[in-house]
């Protein structure tokens, strides 16, 4: 290189960014992002296989006794007879010896007693009576609607409605209602069922399902979704288009530390955002579509303090804003035999991130110094050229310094 140019590259004309601090976002408003993803619907988890029908009815003591059941009698004494009994269209089984006995719409535990009653009728003494039911005749029952699999199931009469729809797969996420859930036979409605009430209160309807009988999923219409700081972070569907935001909050549960709630919707076909205290949320009318983020936004008047080194007392103080140094002093135990009191100092980011400042730019200086040095012959710039080079060495090192921002309270 001839000794006119620089010794090596030149450097940028600005100090490099080392890992700068990013301006903290005013939480006051939440932008858009913070808003709760797509999230399930409120109870989307019921669906999940855990529902098993009793097909072996002899199990459950409430199951009523139908046609096509077969019943196991033993009578033994005065009169003997063994056998597997079927029940007929018209309920009853035929024991020989005693006719027809009426055991259809009998439930599994009063079925003993009932032909206990009958065959006694006709004997009177020494002979006892045993009856179980040994199979249940299946019936079959049609799930349709917004469900995942719909078609026709097996069970028993007595298995709950929820034991049909978990079999077709559960309700679709997107398009399925939770609330509105109808059983019709002969394109009649015989029952409805709104499943928030079996999540939220554990009601829902008895029905004893019948051969042909049919389960409908309706399609969801209306929906908010919620997250955040609650207790049920998910979709939940409305009745109506819209909804009192105190009734939302009973469904998400916010945690007792959320001071407000953020909105995002649509409003006369304008998007819409809103971010109201607690108290204005649960009088705000929400709508089909909104979505809310609860938050904890309050400031607290107080503030803590992290104590290291030899002390006695807690290592963690909390004191109010504004506290000055020697009140914070004040409330530190220290054993004078073991603690050096002359040797005080604080810990602050802020000054952390003004030395830290200050270093950068001081090393981008010496740099720039080293870099754009120029020599008066070759030997010279032979020189400079090490020197710049271990200068960009030294520097490189020294970026990777972080900064205690310590400062110095007292010396001994």
């Amino acid at each position: 290189q001839s000794a006119e140019q620089p010794a090596v590259r030149q450097p940028s004309q600005q100090p490099p960014q080392r890992e700068q601090m990013q301006p903290r976002q005013n939480p006051g408003r939440p932008a858009a992002e913070t808003l709760p993803p797509e999230t399930k619907p409120f109870g989307a988890n019921l669906f999940q296989g855990q529902f098993v029908a009793q097909q072996e009815a002899g199990l459950n003591p409430d199951y009523v006794i139908a046609p096509g059941d077969k019943v196991l009698v033993n009578l033994w004494g005065a009169q003997r007879f063994t056998g597997q009994l079927t029940v007929d269209a018209q309920g009853n089984v035929f024991v020989p010896d005693v006719g027809p006995v009426h055991v259809g719409g009998i439930s599994n535990k009063n079925l003993n007693a009932a032909v206990t009653e009958k065959v006694n009728s006709i004997f009177s003494r020494n002979v006892m009576v045993y009856t179980a039911l040994a199979t249940a005749q299946p019936i079959g029952v049609l799930v349709s609607g917004f469900v995942a699999r719909p078609g026709r199931y097996t069970g028993v009469s007595s298995a709950s409605l929820l034991y049909f729809i978990d079999r077709a797969g559960g309700i679709l996420d997107e398009q399925g209602s939770f609330r509105d859930v109808r059983v019709l036979r002969h394109d009649r409605v015989i029952a409805a069922a709104d499943l928030y009430d079996f999540l939220l209160e554990g009601r829902l309807p008895s029905v004893r399902f019948e051969e042909g009988d049919t389960i409908f999923v309706g399609r969801r219409k209306f929906a908010i979704a919620a997250g955040g700081d609650v207790q049920n972070p998910a979709t939940f569907e409305l009745t109506e288009e819209s909804v009192g935001g105190e009734q939302l909050a009973r469904l998400a549960v916010p945690g007792v530390a959320v001071t407000n709630a953020a909105i995002s919707g649509i409003r006369r076909g304008e998007p819409y955002r809103g971010y109201l205290s607690l108290a204005e949320f649960r009088r705000a009318v929400l709508h089909n579509g909104d979505s809310i983020r609860f938050t904890s936004d309050g400031n607290s008047d107080q503030i803590f303090v992290n104590v290291e080194g030899q002390l006695r007392g807690p290592s963690v103080l909390t004191v109010n804003h504004g506290a000055k140094l020697s009140d914070v002093l004040n409330l530190i135990e220290v054993d004078p035999a073991r603690a050096n009191v002359g040797s005080v100092y604080l810990r602050r980011r802020s000054v952390a991130e003004a030395q830290k400042k200050a270093i950068d730019q001081s090393l981008f200086r010496l740099e720039k110094s080293a870099l754009t040095a120029r020599a008066a012959t070759d030997g010279v710039a032979q020189i400079r050229l090490s020197e710049a080079k271990l200068v960009s060495q030294f520097v490189a090192r020294a970026y990777q310094v972080r900064p205690e921002g310590r400062v110095v309270l007292a010396t001994g």
